[in-house]
């Protein structure tokens, strides 16, 4: 893994790529995606190995004005190591979501420090936050987010397009993750003729498409009945520990929670256990 100067790594080197990453590119997007992706090389190159996540005393408020702002998170500091299994759990409201979108840099902390991989990441340029979240981190969401006219392999492609990948490498990477999913023989399906459980499979195979070394999950489980549900927990955890990603799940569920390395319990937004 890569880091730039002064930045320190805890996360184990890269393995070596596999002979279909080395395909030349037959897209000529690949060309205007180079400096994005180079500068996400440099705090983790997105090639499924983890990275150290740190939030220090993080505030969030949401509103303007004192009297009419929320505290969705308030000090919460947190350290998720390389290849970590982290559950955060808590009712609805407790700041869950916000915490993810916090680690996946969707939002940004209103006070406070959040580093990855040792470096703040509010030092980072527009294009630099714009690269680490292409491609070191995927999110795995409740309400699946496929697109109705798209087959299974066209939307895990999709996902793809913004990282500039030739179309060959796309699509050999889309196929192999709907196959470790078990959806090989339903790629060319569209979600409406897929189950619930079936889509939600399909989301975690375009969230590991890329390779990602950080995976995101806010409720994958929230729509599911308990063993589909079940199911889909099993290959999340299956596929994170062959890729050595760090995986952190927002949950609701105590049963769920208790398959992690370690669960933070958030309360009105701050942490009360971990």
């Amino acid at each position: 893994m890569n880091c730039p100067p002064g930045a320190a790594s805890s996360a184990p080197a890269p393995s070596p790529r596999s002979s279909d990453d080395a395909a030349p590119s037959d897209d000529p997007r690949r060309a205007g995606n180079g400096a994005e992706a180079g500068a996400g090389a440099r705090v983790g190159d997105g090639a499924g190995v983890g990275v150290a996540l740190e939030l220090r005393q993080v505030v969030k408020r949401h509103g303007a004005g004192r009297g009419r702002q929320l505290t969705a998170l308030d000090g919460v500091s947190l350290r998720v190591d390389p290849g970590e299994r982290v559950a955060v759990l808590g009712r609805s409201g407790s700041g869950k979501s916000t915490l993810l979108s916090i680690l996946g840099l969707l939002d940004a902390p209103t006070t406070g420090s959040y580093l990855v991989d040792g470096r703040d990441v509010s030092s980072l340029r527009a294009r630099e936050l714009d690269a680490l979240r292409g491609t070191v981190f995927a999110f795995v969401h409740q309400r699946f987010g496929l697109l109705d006219h798209l087959t299974a392999r066209e939307n895990v492609e999709a996902a793809a397009l913004h990282r500039g990948e030739p179309r060959r490498l796309r699509r050999s990477r889309s196929l192999r993750a709907l196959a470790q999913v078990g959806l090989a023989g339903r790629a060319h399906h569209r979600p409406g003729e897929l189950s619930g459980g079936e889509q939600q499979r399909v989301a975690v195979a375009r969230a590991l498409a890329g390779r990602p070394a950080v995976l995101l999950a806010d409720e994958p489980t929230g729509s599911l009945d308990e063993d589909t549900g079940g199911e889909v927990m099993r290959q999340l955890h299956r596929l994170a520990a062959e890729r050595h990603c760090t995986l952190v799940v927002v949950t609701h569920d105590p049963l769920v929670a208790r398959e992690f390395d370690r669960t933070v319990v958030l309360d009105r937004g701050r942490v009360r256990a971990r």
